[in-house]
C-alpha cells in the first residue's frame, strides 16, 4: 500500500465536501486528476472508498476507516513540521478553527489579533458553525480547536473557559418591551424579530429553542451581524435578539434598550475545546496558551 501525504489530504477534501471536483479544487487539481488517483488508492487497497452518487460522493466503511487514520497521520505531519520549523526560520502553520457565532463576533478579535501580528508565519482558518457541529468536527479531527457554549455536552474533549456570553433582547426605546429588564424567551418572540441571516449559528439555535417553545419565529428581516441587527432595532423595525456585550457596544451609538433573556440557556460559558492527549504543533501550543491568557486577562 503505496499513500502519500498528498494522496490523503486529496481523500480528506473529498470525504469532508461530499464530491470529487470541490475536494479536487480545495488543493488545486483537477477533477479527472483526483478520481484517478482515488482510483489508484482503491486498486491498491483492493476495496472501494466512496460510493457515487448522483447528488456527490460518501465514504464506505473502508473509506470510513481511511478517513479517521488519514486525519491523524496528516495532524502529525503539520505538528512535525511546525516544530522542526522553528529551528531554521520560525514557527510556520495553520491553525484550523470553528466558532459559534458569539466567539466569532465578540471573541476572536481581542483574543487572536496580537497573536497574529506576533506570529507572521501562522496563518488562521475560521469557519463558523453551531456548538455540536463544533464538537464532532473536533472530535473526528476535522479542525484543530472550536469555540463552543457550554450547554452542549463535549464529552471528553479538552476545554479552556474563555468568556461569559448573555444573550440579550434589544428593543427600540418606544417598544412596549423597552420599560423591562427581564424577558422570557417565549415572550420575546411573541413579537417579530431582526435577525441574522438564515446560514447564521445563532439563528439555528433560536430557532431550535422556538421550536421547543412550540412557537415559530416570525423573521421581519435577515442582516449579517449584530451591529446590523442593532441597526435595524434602533430604526425601530423590530426587537432583535444579540450578544449582550454587542448590545451594549452598539447602544452607545445607536437608541436602543437591552432586556435580558432569562432562559436557563441564553446564557453561556463559551470554552475553546480540544482533543485530549494529542501531539499538538508548536505554533498551536502557543496559540491556546496565548488565548487562554488574553481571556483571563479580559475578565479582570
Amino acid at each position: 500500500m503505496r499513500f502519500d501525504l498528498s494522496d490523503l489530504r486529496l481523500f480528506i477534501n473529498v470525504a469532508e465536501r461530499a464530491s470529487i471536483s470541490l475536494g479536487a479544487n480545495a488543493i488545486r487539481i483537477s477533477a479527472g486528476a483526483a478520481s484517478e488517483r482515488i482510483k489508484h488508492m482503491e486498486l491498491e487497497l483492493g476495496t472501494a472508498l466512496l460510493v457515487r452518487e448522483k447528488t456527490g460522493v460518501r465514504p464506505t466503511a473502508a473509506g470510513s476507516a481511511l478517513l479517521k487514520h488519514a486525519r491523524i497521520i496528516l495532524a502529525q505531519s503539520e505538528s512535525m513540521k511546525g516544530d522542526l520549523a522553528e529551528f531554521s526560520q520560525g514557527v510556520r502553520g495553520r491553525i484550523r478553527l470553528l466558532s459559534n457565532t458569539a466567539g466569532l463576533s465578540e471573541l476572536l478579535p481581542h483574543l487572536v489579533a496580537k497573536y497574529l501580528i506576533q506570529n507572521p508565519n501562522v496563518d488562521l482558518d475560521v469557519e463558523e458553525r453551531q456548538s455540536h457541529e463544533i464538537i464532532d468536527a473536533i472530535r473526528h479531527g476535522e479542525r484543530d480547536a472550536g469555540i463552543i457554549a457550554d450547554f452542549t455536552p463535549a464529552g471528553d474533549l479538552e476545554l479552556v473557559p474563555l468568556a461569559v456570553d448573555q444573550l440579550v433582547l434589544v428593543v427600540p426605546n418606544d417598544h412596549r418591551f423597552a420599560s423591562r429588564r427581564e424577558i422570557e424567551f417565549s415572550c420575546a418572540i411573541s413579537s417579530e424579530l431582526v435577525g441574522l441571516l438564515n446560514s447564521n449559528a445563532l439563528t439555528e439555535h433560536l430557532e431550535m429553542q422556538s421550536a421547543r417553545s412550540g412557537t415559530p419565529i416570525r423573521w421581519r428581516v435577515r442582516v449579517p451581524n449584530f451591529i446590523a441587527v442593532c441597526g435595524m432595532v434602533s430604526m425601530g423595525v423590530a426587537p432583535g435578539i444579540v450578544s449582550e456585550s454587542a448590545a451594549r457596544r452598539a447602544s452607545k451609538a445607536m437608541p436602543l434598550k437591552i432586556v435580558k433573556l432569562v432562559d436557563p440557556w441564553a446564557k453561556r460559558v463559551l470554552n475553546l475545546c480540544m482533543r485530549r492527549n494529542t501531539d499538538r504543533p508548536l505554533y498551536l501550543k502557543r496559540f491556546v496558551s496565548h488565548v487562554s491568557e488574553e481571556a483571563r486577562r479580559c475578565r479582570k
